[in-house]
């Protein structure tokens, strides 16, 4: 991975290292410096910079362990391995579950595949149910195509609240039919969550020039 001066004051490296660095780039005469050549560099001067971040001054940047620290972190850092817009970026992707795929297009299907299931097994288990009362008992219709049910057959409804599973009952048709809209609009929501999980939620792996740190953005 590359660095220059640019690279870690623009990453927000502390004015003590900063300046510390500055000497570094000055006496190497070099404009960039390899990461890992660098951090070894840093290694070999630790009673240096030890003495350096005491005396700094700085808030919270004053102990050469967090200088270090700091360094270390970034090779784990999305924008230090895209900052010379050198990356390199990989055939894989993954989703939330954790799962990695060969292709963008592979990780969308993967989501559309697991929200779909998720639609279906509400569907499969919501419904509502038209009941007629007769002296010779309750004789119960499942009503699947609400637009042509004659809503005047029936004494009373029911139907089991979708995500939570409570029982409902009204002899109100409207009732029962406005609490599917409500309901349905859930299947709404799912479809949006699957317009943004296949945005947001898929990321790539992505390497620093050399290919030796990965990070998934």
């Amino acid at each position: 991975m590359k660095t220059s001066l640019k690279f870690f004051k623009d990453l927000g490296v502390c004015d003590g290292a900063y300046a510390a660095l500055s000497d570094v780039f000055e006496q190497a005469g070099v404009e960039f410096f390899d990461y890992d050549a660098g951090y070894q560099v840093m290694l070999g001067m630790e009673d240096e910079l030890r003495e350096r971040a005491s005396a700094s001054g700085e808030d919270g940047h004053t102990e050469v362990a967090g200088w270090f620290e700091w360094c270390f972190e970034l090779r784990n850092r999305a924008d230090a391995i895209m900052f010379f817009n050198d990356h390199i970026e990989k055939n894989e992707f993954k989703t939330d579950d954790g799962l990695v795929h060969l292709t963008r297009e592979e990780a969308e299907a993967h989501i559309e595949l697991a929200i779909n299931e998720v639609i279906a097994g509400y569907r499969n288990n919501f419904a509502i149910n038209g009941i007629e009362v007769t002296e010779a008992g309750e004789t119960l219709h499942v009503l699947t195509d609400l637009e042509t049910a004659s809503w005047a057959t029936f004494d009373k409804f029911t139907w089991s609240e979708m995500r939570g599973g409570m029982r409902y009952e009204t002899t109100s048709p409207t009732e029962a039919l406005a609490h599917h809209a409500y309901q349905s609009e859930y299947f709404n929501e799912l479809e949006k969550l699957k317009v943004s999980q296949k945005k947001n939620n898929i990321k790539r792996l992505i390497a620093d020039s050399s290919d030796t740190y990965e990070v998934w953005v």
